[in-house]
C-alpha cells in the first residue's frame, strides 16, 4: 500500500515539474516575462510555506525534548544509633539534561518534624487553609537522565509538598491560572 502510494505521489511530483517547465516555455514564447516571474514567485512561495511547516515541526521535536523534573523518596538510610532517615532524591526522567534548577519543598508549619531541613527559609505559604514552612535551594549544576540527585534527608511523620522550577518549566507544572501545582511525597512514619 504505502510503495502504490509513494508511486503515485512520486508520479504527480514530476507530472507538476514537467507541467511547470512546458507552461514557463511556452508563456516565455507567447507572453512577456511577467508571467513567468509571477508563477516563480507562487512556486516559491509555496516551497517557502513547506519549509516553514518542515521548521515549525523540527521545533516542535526539539522542544518535545526536555527534562522532567520531580522530587521522590530514595531509599531510607539507617544512623549508628538505629535512626532511619527518608533521602529525598531530585530525578530528570525527560529526554534532556537540565542544567540547573531550584528545588522547593514545603512542610506543615506546626508538623512535628524531628530532624533534617536542609535548604533555605523561604516565605510561609497559606495552600487550602494550610500554612506551610517553605525551603527552598537553587543547584547550579547540570541534574542528567537517570542520575538521581540527594537533597536532603529527613525524619517526619507528614506529607510535603514540592515543585521545581528550572530553565524548562515548572514541575509538575503550572495551573490554568499560573500558580504552581504541587506534588507530594508520602513519609512513612
Amino acid at each position: 500500500m504505502k510503495r502504490h502510494l509513494r508511486a503515485r505521489v512520486l508520479t504527480f511530483c514530476i507530472a507538476t515539474l514537467t507541467l511547470t517547465g512546458r507552461v514557463a516555455k511556452w508563456s516565455v514564447r507567447r507572453w512577456n516575462w511577467t508571467f513567468v516571474v509571477a508563477l516563480a514567485s507562487l512556486l516559491a512561495s509555496m516551497y517557502g510555506v513547506s519549509l516553514t511547516q518542515r521548521e515549525a515541526k523540527q521545533r516542535a521535536a526539539i522542544q518535545a525534548r526536555r527534562p522532567v523534573l520531580s522530587l521522590r523518596l530514595g531509599s531510607p538510610t539507617r544512623t549508628p544509633d538505629g535512626a532511619e532517615w527518608q533521602r529525598v532524591m531530585a530525578h530528570n526522567d525527560g529526554d534532556r539534561t537540565t542544567d540547573s534548577f531550584d528545588w522547593h519543598v514545603l512542610f506543615p508549619k506546626d508538623a512535628p518534624i524531628l530532624e533534617g531541613r536542609s535548604g533555605q527559609p523561604g516565605d510561609d505559604v497559606t495552600i487550602d487553609g494550610v500554612v506551610y514552612t517553605h525551603r527552598w535551594l537553587r543547584h547550579p549544576f547540570p541534574l542528567r537522565k537517570g542520575d538521581p540527585f540527594h537533597i536532603m534527608s529527613i525524619r517526619a511523620k507528614v506529607p510535603i509538598l514540592w515543585y521545581i522550577r528550572s530553565d524548562d518549566g515548572t514541575f509538575p507544572g503550572l495551573n490554568k491560572d499560573g500558580t504552581v501545582r504541587y506534588g507530594r511525597i508520602e513519609l512513612p512514619g
